[in-house]
């Protein structure tokens, strides 16, 4: 049942790619901009183009909570025996406390052209990953041994927002569109890409499910027999990917407080640079302590996508494309696009209640 939803959601995201790109492509013929911001300025206005640009950085800022926590997890996990500990602190918490210490110089980085190789290092280290999940069943014995039941009603919702999450980044999709030599191709392209992350996030899952049964954790590397030369390569690069990419996630945050510093403070630009440098310095600060404070990645990546990343991804865009083209739409179209929403919105509510209420109970039970 998953798999079927993780499907469903993968088909409506790249449908809601789809009516973004329309949605841009009107919005650049009429007024001369096509990227999303722009899109929800001219539709919706600028209060809801505040709302939309907040929603973008808020959910940044979860998905590197979520890279913090899978550092701390995975560097965890490869040194068992260390004996870390600081007074408050778990070992995790240490690991995810030294991946900080690590990263703050990347942050620190105004030109982040030098980390655009990392692109390519995620897709080599996703795919290794799922290799090796393939290799630890067959070569080193797991198999594919464990029963699963069709449905858990309960696991619904938190399934709901880590698909939600995974198949996230319409919000780029615009520029994407508009930056192509032929944007009429867009609509092949958002097809084979969604295919690629199915099959892919899909085939792991499921492999996944069926090695380790209900014993699964949240992070199927954490499932793999550690004495294995290729565990210890796929938990390496499971750790450099996230500290690799972080400052280039961040970097629309830092950049948008470092433009408003730099319109507000009247002071010398050596004391700017250092002021921008403390900034960047407590964000990356704020982001590890609450790591550290709610370590539970499954909450956390499934709160992101049920809150933020369902809104970006379709109910915003689905919204667009109804107030833009609903006298030109056909009453089918119409019912597809309202009952996408009705649905979305069920399932964003859905999955962060469970989401906030999981990530309290755990916060209580440790």
């Amino acid at each position: 049942m998953g798999a079927i939803l993780g499907l469903a959601i993968a088909a409506a995201y790249a449908y809601g790619a789809y009516l973004m790109s329309k949605c841009a492509r009107w919005n650049s013929q009429h007024y001369g901009s096509g990227t999303y911001q722009a899109v929800a300025r001219e539709v919706l206005g600028l209060k809801w183009k505040g709302i939309i640009t907040s929603l973008f950085y808020f959910e940044i800022l979860g998905t590197l909570v979520g890279y913090c926590i899978s550092m701390g997890d995975n560097l965890a996990y490869l040194f068992p025996h260390t004996g870390l500990s600081l007074p408050g602190l778990s070992s995790r918490n240490v690991m995810i406390f030294i991946a900080s210490m690590l990263m703050l110089p990347t942050v620190w980085v105004r030109d982040l052209s030098a980390l655009s190789f990392t692109s390519m290092w995620c897709i080599a280290s996703s795919v290794l990953l799922i290799l090796a999940v393939l290799l630890s069943a067959t070569v080193s014995g797991i198999g594919f041994t464990h029963p699963l039941p069709f449905l858990r009603l309960r696991g619904v919702p938190v399934a709901a927002g880590l698909y939600a999450f995974s198949f996230g980044g319409t919000s780029v999709f615009p520029s994407i569109c508009m930056s192509m030599k032929d944007p009429s191709k867009f609509a092949k392209a958002v097809i084979l890409s969604f295919s690629i992350a199915t099959v892919s996030m899909l085939g792991l899952g499921i492999m996944g499910a069926y090695m380790f049964g209900m014993a699964t954790k949240d992070q199927v590397t954490l499932n793999m027999p550690l004495h294995s030369i290729t565990t210890k390569i796929v938990l390496w690069m499971t750790v450099l990917t996230p500290m690799f990419k972080f400052a280039l996630q961040l970097s629309p945050i830092t950049t948008s407080l470092e433009v408003s510093l730099y319109k507000h403070c009247k002071a010398s630009r050596n004391v700017l640079y250092g002021l921008s440098t403390l900034m960047r310095s407590a964000v990356l600060a704020c982001i590890a302590i609450f790591a550290m404070i709610f370590p539970y990645f499954e909450y956390i990546v499934a709160f992101v996508g049920s809150s933020m990343t369902m809104a970006i991804c379709l109910l915003f865009p689905c919204s667009f494309y109804l107030k833009i083209f609903w006298p030109k739409l056909r009453p089918r179209t119409k019912a597809v696009i309202l009952i996408l929403i009705i649905l979305g919105t069920i399932i964003g509510i859905c999955g962060t209640i469970v989401s906030v209420q999981g990530l309290i109970t755990k916060r209580k039970s440790s």
